[in-house]
């Protein structure tokens, strides 16, 4: 019994080293989509498939031996979508199909996915609901016969199933689509008590990176700058999401007391907002994502006129509107410099 206690205590942490593994193989799979070389396409279909089987390896294993944790419930789900959302993405990216069927997808996980880490850091874990177990089976067959039919393209063995792939791809998807949405409107509607909670608030306003130890504001930018970079594809769903994140923001801070502590460290909704403004229309490569980053960061700390009078203006609208227009005064001169090709 001893020794059997002693086991527990140390592997207890095995599901969750699995679920890392899962989501470091959705990470390394677009690495081998993009290769040239057709061989490196079945590598990926193959690490897929693992991935896919570690979903229920990790979870049999807590199960079977109580290794179940409160870091293991959020660690799992996040694994299952980094490796739905990175195939998801690549092929769309390969142009196997639109990029707005990926939409509704890519922005229910990733809600869901900061409510539910916002609030294990309450106490509250939320397991997933069964049409969420559901839904999650359509989108990895969609990712299994995306698989196949980019597979079909190169391999004369898979050749003469090519438009029957494709069809039943898409059927995937169309079924994946609409469970996703459902689950989506589900999960709120049975969690609406723990959307109300000030802690809550507090990690809307802090875009969960705003919470970490050092350089909040930092973290905040390079939060915005990937939004950035994921947003590229449509300037409309960039508008969209820009106003949607601001009414988030202004809704997160009416429940906060901004009147003892005017702008709290841990607020980065401003600097997140602030850096998508700079880039709004501005042609996004490494060289103008570094470069704004730091014209940005350098414009929200130094905050020229009128900026420090903006600042002063009473709740989240003083915290808003200076980072604003650091971000204006970014966009103004990355416009400057891309037109006068000094960076691209």
């Amino acid at each position: 019994m001893i020794w059997s206690g002693n086991f527990k205590e140390a592997h207890k942490d095995i599901p969750n080293a699995v679920s890392l593994l899962r989501a470091l193989i959705g990470v390394s799979i677009p690495f081998f989509l993009f290769h040239h070389q057709p061989y490196f396409h079945w590598v990926a279909f193959i690490l897929f498939l693992l991935g896919a089987f570690t979903d229920f390896v990790d979870g049999y294993i807590a199960r079977s031996f109580s290794w179940e944790s409160s870091f293991g419930k959020i660690i799992d789900p996040t694994a299952d979508k980094v490796l739905i959302l990175v195939p998801l993405g690549t092929f769309a990216f390969l142009g196997l199909y639109s990029v707005w069927w990926i939409v509704p997808i890519f922005v229910r996980e990733i809600v869901i996915t900061f409510c539910r880490i916002a609030w294990s850091l309450e106490g509250r874990i939320v397991g997933a609901e069964k049409i969420g177990k559901l839904k999650l089976c359509f989108q990895v067959g969609a990712v299994i016969f995306a698989h196949l039919y980019y597979l079909s393209f190169h391999h004369l063995s898979l050749l003469a199933y090519h438009h029957q792939l494709h069809w039943m791809m898409m059927i995937s998807m169309i079924f994946a689509v609409v469970l996703t949405t459902l689950s989506g409107i589900s999960f709120f509607a049975n969690n609406q008590k723990n959307m109300k909670t000030v802690s809550f608030a507090k990690f809307t306003v802090a875009v969960g990176v705003g919470l970490l130890p050092l350089a909040p504001g930092t973290w905040g930018s390079l939060a915005g700058l990937l939004l950035v970079m994921l947003l590229q594809f449509n300037w409309i769903v960039y508008g969209v999401t820009f106003f949607a994140l601001m009414g988030a923001g202004f809704w997160a801070a009416s429940k906060l007391d901004l009147v003892t502590e005017r702008d709290p460290g841990y607020v980065v909704m401003d600097e997140v907002l602030g850096m998508m403004l700079a880039f709004f229309l501005i042609p996004f490569n490494p060289v103008t994502a570094l470069t704004g980053f730091f014209i940005f960061r350098g414009f929200d700390i130094a905050k020229p006129f009128p900026l420090k009078h903006l600042e002063r203006l009473p709740g989240f609208w003083g915290i808003l509107l200076d980072d604003l227009g650091a971000g204006i005064y970014t966009w103004i001169l990355l416009w400057v410099l891309s037109r006068s090709w000094v960076i691209f």
